[in-house]
């Protein structure tokens, strides 16, 4: 080991405002490439020669033909170990330099510590001197428009390009043509996954209901933690075990889910198959599909999560049509998810085992306020969501549970109007508990009369759900057009009515 080695860490500022700073699909999907390509070819273009080699997990140290060497990549994070700090300062001036050609509004964050022999106390130190370099760099902006300056729409930043699209003349800023020109340089295997919105919905004007799920690894920066503290102070121990745990994560979280989902959706009908893929990194997986085949989507992908022994992910949701602005859609459903990861941490404190979550929403009345603010006004009081994905205690009301009486209610000899009612009687109510009043009481018993000798699927859902029937009642209800109705005649049109 050289004494006057520094380690470095690094990672970008923003990244999720950064991604939906537009509604344009393409520059959506182009950004979300450029960040998760930057990395690879900052090591592969920087004038300070670099070993890029992790992914076979073996460490050699610093070879002679380098001046750096990649420790890991992962969470979001690379990771250098440098011969020396000027080495370190020449590739950020390049790093930072490739940001500003090639995804302008992008803010990168460094930070470097002295290299010693304990590894563990390496680390501890880095990752002090990058939380403190995060908190005290300012966010980057862009230069205010003036009355006379042209303005791109999207970004509301001063056109700099004008290009010819077919026969139209697109103004854009250089940040929106960086995204483009990023979606343009993805591979024809990548752009096959990316549907364009339209081709997902069941049908144009009728039909065009889609989903935006967002899904995130649990507790990945703990268990990272936890690999770096538990392989003694060695380096050659710590940076294979933190490299094979990158490899890991992504194959779990990523690789294997959105292959098992490709499967899944090849199944079903035509106007179902298709999906698009627009975040697909680190232990994070963002995508659109049509909102029919939600309930199989989540499935897939927590069921592929949970084959690996001790990992589980939170999901969460927001169902909308094809024509709502897809920023706000995807600040909804990441909400539902850190809804998901909150009702996990909760568990976890009071003792409860790590677990998979899923919320849910739909974005029926607007996208203004967050979704606590929604839900404060409207539901709170009424819905299970977020729902546990898999309980092992039977009598529990799990994503399961509600999945099955759903689909049993929709089989039953209920009506589409019966099922409305009843969540109109519990959303009349102050609150779930007067919602068991003689008006419910008299409306559940004639459904119980009308299911017959020969269903019994409300007697079962309210002996299984207790107390919380009436909650259980309310969610299938609301979600009864997207995921139950006996066929797409049953189903919300355009208007949302």
């Amino acid at each position: 080991m050289d004494e006057n080695e520094v380690i470095a860490l690094y990672g970008f500022r923003s990244k999720q405002e950064y991604i939906y700073r537009t509604n344009r699909m393409r520059e959506i999907t182009g950004a979300s490439e450029l960040i998760a390509g930057m990395y690879s070819r900052f090591t592969a273009e920087s004038p300070v020669p670099i070993d890029a080699d992790w992914r076979n997990c073996a460490w050699s140290e610093l070879r002679k033909t380098f001046d750096g060497a990649v420790v890991y990549e992962g969470g979001g994070n690379l990771c250098i170990l440098y011969r020396d700090r000027p080495a370190y300062v020449r590739a950020n001036r390049f790093f930072s330099r490739m940001i500003l050609d090639c995804a302008p509004g992008l803010g990168l964050i460094a930070a470097c510590v002295a290299r010693t022999d304990d590894f563990g106390a390496d680390m501890k130190s880095l990752r002090a001197a990058f939380d403190a370099a995060k908190n005290s760099h300012l966010t980057p902006g862009f230069c205010n428009v003036l009355p006379f300056t042209l303005v791109d729409r999207a970004t509301f930043q001063p056109v700099a390009i004008k290009q010819a699209v077919g026969s139209e003349l697109v103004e854009s800023s250089r940040e929106s043509a960086c995204k483009r020109e990023a979606y343009e340089l993805m591979g024809n295997e990548k752009k096959l996954r990316g549907k364009f919105i339209d081709d997902i919905v069941d049908e144009k004007g009728k039909d065009s209901l889609i989903a935006v799920i967002y899904c995130d690894g649990n507790s990945i920066g703990q268990r990272l933690r936890k690999v770096m503290e538990g392989n003694g102070s060695l380096y050659s121990t710590n940076v294979e075990a933190l490299r094979g745990f990158s490899v890991k994560i992504h194959e779990a979280f990523v690789e294997r889910p959105l292959a098992a989902i490709g499967r899944a959706l090849s199944s079903q009908k035509e106007s179902r198959r298709g999906y698009r893929v627009v975040i697909d990194h680190g232990d994070e997986i963002t995508l659109v599909v049509n909102a029919h085949v939600v309930p199989m989507v989540i499935d897939t992908y927590l069921s592929s999560v949970e084959e690996t022994d001790g990992l589980h992910a939170c999901v969460g949701v927001a169902i909308c049509h094809s024509h709502d602005p897809f920023s706000e859609v995807y600040r909804i459903a990441e909400q539902c998810c850190e809804s998901a990861k909150k009702k996990n941490r909760g568990e976890i404190l009071r003792g409860g085992a790590n677990a998979s979550y899923v919320d849910f929403h739909y974005c029926r009345s607007g996208l203004t306020g967050s979704l606590d603010q929604i839900r404060d006004t409207q539901e709170a009081r009424f819905t299970l969501r977020p729902y546990l994905y898999r309980s092992t205690d039977s009598s529990s009301v799990d994503l399961k549970t509600f999945l099955e009486f759903g689909g049993r209610i929709a089989k039953s000899p209920l009506s589409r109007g019966d099922v409305k009612t009843l969540g109109n009687v519990i959303l009349a109510s102050a609150s779930p508990e007067l919602a068991n009043s003689s008006r419910f009481q008299l409306e559940i018993e004639r459904l119980k009369t009308k299911e017959g000798a020969g269903d019994k699927s409300i007697e079962e859902m309210e002996r299984v759900s207790g107390q919380l029937f009436t909650r259980l009642v309310f969610d299938i209800s609301n979600f009864y057009d997207v995921w139950f109705a006996k066929d797409t005649e049953d189903t919300e049109e355009e208007s949302g009515e």
